[in-house]
């Protein structure tokens, strides 16, 4: 019952996340977590004009002479611990908050970090790999800061894979499989340093067996946002120059009713200026088909009640009336079922 969700664009990202998280509360969770891509003071993001080149001339951030990991190593310092049972740190430009329990102690953690960009993801997680603590939430990071990724799902095959990259001297800090993903991208791109990207994670999730959604975050990408799905549903938020992963429609409805459904096999690029659609294997983009949304946010909203099971069991009456409203006439003593009229004078005289 994990939750995701993720955003680029203008705004400040931290309070969409949060937002987004408390709307996926209903599904279930044991502990909940951020990543922002930090932005230096006074800094504007270039956007590119497409998707496919994630080269480094064409992402950097002005005011961030070096960019890369360690260009915001030292903005961050002294952040440290938030609370007592929190873990809140700066890896490169990715600063990471996460804690164990409800959304509202994650966001009592934010307090005073400075979590400031308009790029991040965040999740919410049920404790399937390692018990629920701080250091097992969501979300992960590499060990040398440069890839952070949520994801929900099973790695089938995490105790292999992760013995691989341990054998070649990657530390890992949880007892997820999900910590796995951002090792893995970060090794392809160490021992490919001309793959893009795009590639570098479609290559990890070839190795992947089990499903997933999930979203990645680059330490020197300020300009991309990537996910992917294989067995666990992730939808696209398009909005007016900015863009909402998410792993359930009720984390976007708030910003935009247009939606991308990504199909089973399919990952997405993103960045501030458009996104591309293509297979996780292969580079055959797609043209992606943008739905309207047709629920409202009162639908999910808890109107007042405790629980979402308590709202669900007060609104019965509401509910029954709304689904026999036009096929019961009181007055007439009739029921009229509109899937029955044109077929009627057969029924009668069968």
């Amino acid at each position: 019952m994990c939750g995701i969700t993720a955003y680029i664009g203008k705004r400040q990202a931290l309070e969409i996340l949060l937002g987004g998280l408390r709307r996926l509360e209903y599904r279930g969770y044991d502990s909940a977590g951020v990543a922002v891509y930090q932005e230096a003071k006074g800094s504007t993001v270039e956007s590119k004009k497409t998707c496919d080149s994630d080269d480094d001339s064409s992402s950097t951030a002005s005011g961030g002479a070096g960019g890369g990991a360690g260009a915001g190593a030292g903005a961050g310092a002294g952040a440290g611990k938030v609370g007592a049972a929190s873990d809140a740190h700066n890896l490169g430009r990715l600063k990471v908050t996460k804690k164990l329990g409800k959304v509202a102690n994650l966001t009592a953690a934010c307090k005073g970090t400075n979590m400031s960009g308009s790029l991040g993801i965040a999740h919410t997680r049920w404790a399937t790999h390692g018990e629920p603590s701080d250091r097992n939430s969501h979300p992960h990071t590499s060990e040398d800061g440069d890839v952070t990724v949520v994801h929900n799902g099973i790695i089938e095959n995490f105790v292999a894979l992760r013995a691989g990259l341990q054998k070649k001297g990657i530390k890992f800090s949880s007892d997820t499989d999900t910590e796995l993903l951002a090792h893995l991208v970060s090794h392809i791109r160490k021992e490919n340093p001309n793959l893009s990207i795009r590639n570098a994670v479609s290559e990890a999730l070839s190795q992947v067996e089990g499903t997933y959604g999930c979203c990645f975050l680059f330490g020197d990408k300020p300009d991309l946002l990537i996910g992917a799905r294989k067995g666990s549903p992730l939808i696209l938020g398009v909005s007016d120059g900015e863009y909402i992963l998410a792993s359930d429609a009720s984390a976007i409805i708030e910003h935009t009713r247009q939606v991308v459904y990504l199909n089973d096999g399919e990952m997405v690029s993103c960045t501030r200026s458009g996104y591309e659609v293509s297979p996780i294997v292969g580079s055959l983009k797609r043209s992606a088909t943008v739905h309207t949304l047709e629920m409202t946010l009162s639908q999910i909203e808890k109107a007042g009640y405790k629980h979402f099971m308590l709202k669900e069991i007060m609104e019965q009456p509401a509910v029954l009336e709304n689904c026999m409203r036009g096929r019961v006439r009181v007055g007439a003593s009739e029921v009229v079922l509109g899937g029955l009229v044109d077929v009627m004078p057969k029924l009668v005289a069968a």
